[in-house]
């Protein structure tokens, strides 16, 4: 894949500095989901989260065979209820991070509706998009990254003030266009590290878009309570993509596919009533 630095700044996508199997450096984190609540909140207040959140390392898109991986996650949302026209829009982002780096920012845009009357179906839509241009250690690139998804939640309890069952499911598709120079094996034309003695030798670009979609469960607790907490969701999900392949300094027609699980903690504050 496409380079990327040990630590990164505020950014949007990752690109990463690939190698082989062994002594590889993991870089560019890739969630398969945003872990956005998709059940709407009438009064105005805030979502925190964390989370190990399913997905790939494009370090990896370059490697002789792919890892399927986690990464950590802390995200937000404010969601400003009735004070707003448009009710069930919020903003917010999250901080990605895992492997050999120090994480990204990237900025998220939400909107979340009932589809029943008794507010047991919830559908959420979620955009996020970023760019960075960096370079380092002999590697240098620059990438976009743009995406959206749709998920929906469904109540398998009845409402309740103390604990709800809930099930979760949705899709994602992460559009990734970039180009960048890195050190490359040319025996096998994989991605390896680049040193003091070995300067960068390949030139790829990179355009595609990469689907994922994702199922879980999720406890959610005190949320129809009348007082500043809005509730407790405590969840785990499975996810599965597909995720870009580069070799010989060319991006392969099949991407390569990955699946894996993750897990997820958040609550929410606001207006008592």
């Amino acid at each position: 894949m496409l380079p990327q630095p040990r630590s990164l700044p505020l950014s949007f996508a990752i690109l990463s500095i690939a190698c082989l199997p062994l002594a590889c450096t993991t870089l560019g984190p890739m969630p398969g989901m945003t872990m956005a609540n998709s059940v709407p909140e009438v009064r105005p207040g805030g979502e925190v989260g964390a989370a190990i959140v399913p997905g790939y390392y494009l370090s990896d898109s370059t490697g002789e065979d792919p890892d399927r991986d986690q990464m950590s996650q802390l995200y937000g949302f404010f969601d400003p209820g009735y004070l707003w026209p448009l009710k069930g829009l919020s903003v917010g982002g999250r901080w990605v991070a895992g492997g050999d780096e120090t994480g990204y920012f990237e900025p998220m845009l939400r909107y979340r509706t009932f589809l029943d009357n008794e507010d047991r179906v919830a559908l959420s839509a979620v955009g996020f998009g970023t760019y960075v241009d960096r370079s380092h250690q002999g590697a240098s690139y620059s990438v976009v990254r743009a995406g959206a998804e749709l998920a929906t939640d469904i109540r398998l309890t009845p409402i309740s003030r103390w604990a709800e069952l809930h099930l979760l499911g949705g899709a994602s598709l992460t559009v990734l266009s970039g180009d960048g120079s890195y050190c490359m094996d040319e025996e096998s034309g994989y991605g390896i590290d680049c040193t003091d003695d070995r300067t960068a030798n390949a030139e790829a670009e990179l355009l595609g878009a990469y689907p994922s979609a994702f199922v879980g469960v999720n406890v959610q607790v005190a949320r129809h309570l009348d007082i500043l907490f809005h509730g407790l969701r405590v969840g785990g999900f499975i996810a599965g993509g597909t995720m870009p392949r580069i070799r010989f300094a060319e991006q392969q027609d099949s991407p390569e596919s990955w699946f894996t699980w993750g897990a997820n903690a958040s609550f929410d504050l606001g207006a008592a009533r």
